[in-house]
């Protein structure tokens, strides 16, 4: 990939990170890559010249793009000689100007240019990316809406007008520009990042929203319900009752608690077994529910699906709830940053709401009724350790003709990153037996995109501001 075309950079998450929700590097070392390549700020270029009959005119394309900037401008400057109105060799000289450092001739050459071919989308992405370079950000961001204005399909002129508008200062253009690209591309997860990591840079450097907030819609009661949890940790357990505590006054509830569980599939189906109402939640004990009404919004998911998740697929494929990979993967969870103090956000994708279709959850938190987890069940006999109880949970109950859903309007925190070692791979080759088709399924390409924040108020605020975006046309 040429310097041009690098833009926002996007970090590629490591094999294992995929295997659950809890895609974070390993050390905070990877975590501060993530920042170094997040702050990068080349843009896309034009698509490459193309090669005319022209004789000087062709050896100025094929100079250009073999670097050779200084033969490519001379024989522009030839055939310019010959045919002054020629806006492919202003072109030409323009970027060849550009790239020898001479940034104020290339704005003049390309200036000219589109003088001449005015409906010229690629001329106009040009100039874009040598007046950014002058840091002239406001001309850029012009040259940028007549690129998209010539072409709408043109998804470099999008992003790099978000480039431009988050430089100068426009965050909230900018993240509307980055979302033109991302949802011209469903590949273009450089476009997804800027969304991403714009919205977290404007969140941290003021307090003004972004985006208008929508009124909450009405949502159902979620009536009785039973949390069930399985911890070993007298003092893990007593702040996970606290910050549940809130959002429990008023709701006929109970939490059972399982202190001694075998494994996950063992305890979760004890702690079923003891529940005595219709609705039943599967939690961890390290998440933290940040939203207003968690409860009342599973409730609402559930009126139209049978197992309600916070992060998942759309396609079950390998031994692991997100290996296949983006554009299947959806849902937002954030953690507890890695590499000082503050918390990082980590959506997977941009879509917001219940989102359905899911086939794989993952199992920080699991919502469904009490019938439909007695129905599905678990295999504590296969799974009686700590892993793959919530894949084998949800392949089956796909199989089975239920409907999975994510929903995004459950703001969740969760403290820990999962641990990925020689227990998760005894655990995996006893799923890839039991679901031999999945075994063998190609991992997916799992994109990270992550947004440093300071507060718990700014995740919840991250997350109200892309829920907010989605309902923007």
């Amino acid at each position: 990939m040429s310097s041009l075309r690098r833009g926002l950079r996007y970090l590629c998450t490591p094999l294992l990170a995929v295997f659950a929700l809890s895609a974070l590097p390993a050390t905070a070392e990877g975590m501060e890559e993530i920042v170094l390549r997040s702050v990068q700020k080349c843009v896309r270029s034009p698509t490459r010249v193309r090669r005319t009959d022209e004789d000087a005119l062709a050896n100025a394309c094929l100079a250009y793009r073999q670097g050779r900037y200084a033969e490519a401008e001379a024989q522009a400057m030839l055939h310019l000689a010959q045919e002054p109105a020629q806006a492919k060799a202003h072109m030409i000289l323009g970027l060849a100007r550009w790239k020898a450092g001479r940034v104020e001739e290339a704005v003049r050459a390309l200036e000219m240019a589109v003088s001449l071919a005015p409906d010229d989308a690629q001329a106009h992405l040009a100039l874009g990316n040598v007046l950014r370079d002058a840091r002239r950000h406001d001309d850029a961001v012009a040259a940028y809406s007549r690129a998209s204005g010539q072409n709408p399909a043109l998804a470099a002129a999008h992003f790099n007008r978000g480039v431009a508008l988050r430089e100068a200062g426009r965050p909230r253009d900018a993240i509307l520009a980055f979302r033109a690209a991302a949802r011209l591309d469903a590949g273009d997860f450089e476009a997804t990042h800027g969304v991403v990591r714009t919205l977290g840079e404007a969140i941290r450097g003021s307090e003004q929203p972004l985006f208008d907030m929508p009124r909450t819609a009405d949502r159902a009661d979620p009536g009785p319900l039973s949390i069930v949890v399985c911890s070993i940790d007298p003092e893990r357990l007593a702040r996970f009752r606290s910050a549940l505590a809130p959002h429990l006054a008023g709701l006929e509830h109970e939490v059972v608690v399982i202190g001694d569980a075998k494994s996950l599939c063992e305890g979760y189906a004890r702690g079923v077994a003891a529940s005595r109402h219709p609705l039943v939640v599967l939690m961890h004990d390290d998440v933290q529910l940040l939203s207003p009404e968690p409860f009342h919004a599973l409730a609402s998911a559930l009126e139209s699906h049978d197992v309600v998740g916070l992060a998942g697929s759309r396609l079950a494929s390998g031994p692991a709830v997100l290996w296949a990979g983006h554009p299947h993967i959806h849902g937002w969870v954030s953690y507890p940053s890695r590499i000082g103090q503050g918390y990082e956000a980590w959506p997977l994708s941009l879509e917001a709401g219940v989102l359905d279709g899911m086939e794989t959850l993952d199992g920080l938190l699991l919502a469904m009724r009490r019938e439909t987890a007695v129905r599905v069940g678990f295999d504590c006999e296969t799974f009686d350790g700590f892993h793959f109880y919530d894949l084998d949970f949800c392949v089956r109950a796909h199989a089975a003709g239920l409907s999975l859903a994510v929903t995004t309007e459950v703001i969740a925190l969760h403290e820990s990153a999962g641990d990925f070692g020689d227990d998760w791979r005894r655990y995996a080759t006893r799923f890839a037996m039991k679901h031999p088709a999945l075994a063998s399924a190609p991992q997916g390409k799992c994109h990270a995109y992550c947004a440093q924040l300071d507060r718990l108020e700014d995740v919840a605020r991250f997350h109200r501001e892309l829920a907010s975006l989605a309902r923007v046309t």
